[in-house]
């Protein structure tokens, strides 16, 4: 009777240590911190202590081509990001907008002139769904003190809130080019980051295959699939990008891992 007593309160215990264990890995989030491609640098994304991306660093090679610097609010909101060239001049500034529900409504891109004042050169404006998630883009330009619409794209999502269609229009409402994409089940670490504004970014797994085809139907040369090495917290460490006229890139992905039982 003893020894039955003690193998239920072994199950039992390694039940609730399995289950911990669970939860834990559950609750790692792994920020992507260095992305290299074919072996190079490419991306270098440094993090404040909310674990919001505060610098971001662009190599050509092994050079800084271009970095940019980006600012939050009180609310943790992206507000601007100030873009500097390899000799670390400030180029472009950018500032965010947000619509009543705190969602991004416009992102503008401005120049700054020789005397120091900001002109707006063009910026994106942004319309959701009931879900919450980014339909339509909509792309303008200024000329002589007006917005000129140039392009539009509407996205289409599946069940698990991945971007699966989305459609290019020109400024009068032609198609010009359509994306279909396909997904993994596993973590995708650009999710959420306030870096990029793009189909990867708002997707919650990773993109497996593109295809992008014309108003032809003609298969363009961007489509390509996309194959991955995961680590133990289901996020990819290494992606092998093979584009349809048979080019390969390799991208490698460094994390800083974050448990948020700590936090």
């Amino acid at each position: 009777m003893k020894t039955y007593v003690f193998l239920i309160i072994l199950i039992i215990l390694f039940a609730c240590n399995e289950k911990n264990a669970t939860l834990e890995k559950e609750n790692i989030k792994c920020y992507p911190t260095v992305v290299k491609k074919d072996g190079k640098p490419l991306l270098v994304i440094t993090y404040n202590q909310k674990n919001k991306p505060v610098s971001i660093k662009k190599y050509d090679g092994q050079k800084v081509a271009k970095k940019g610097e980006i600012e939050y609010n009180s609310e943790g909101k992206k507000t601007s990001l100030q873009y500097y060239n390899a000799n670390d001049e400030p180029t472009k500034y950018v500032t965010y907008d947000y619509n009543r529900s705190q969602l991004l409504s416009r992102i503008n891109y401005y120049m700054k002139t020789d005397s120091g004042n900001l002109v707006l050169q063009r910026y994106i404006s942004y319309l959701y769904n009931e879900d919450g998630q980014i339909h339509s883009k909509y792309y303008y330009t200024m000329k002589d003190g007006s917005a000129v619409m140039k392009e539009y794209y509407s996205i289409t999502y599946n069940s698990a809130g991945n971007a699966t269609l989305k459609k290019h229009y020109n400024n009068k409402g032609g198609i010009t080019s359509s994306s279909t994409f396909e997904f993994d089940e596993a973590n995708n670490s650009f999710k959420n980051l306030s870096i990029f504004v793009m189909t990867p970014d708002m997707n919650n797994n990773n993109i497996t295959k593109v295809i992008v085809t014309d108003i032809y139907d003609n298969i363009l040369s961007d489509s390509y699939s996309s194959s991955y090495t995961y680590n133990d917290h289901n996020y990819p460490v290494k992606e092998n990008r093979k584009f349809i006229g048979g080019k390969t890139v390799v991208y490698t992905y460094q994390y800083k891992t974050v448990n948020n039982n700590k936090n």
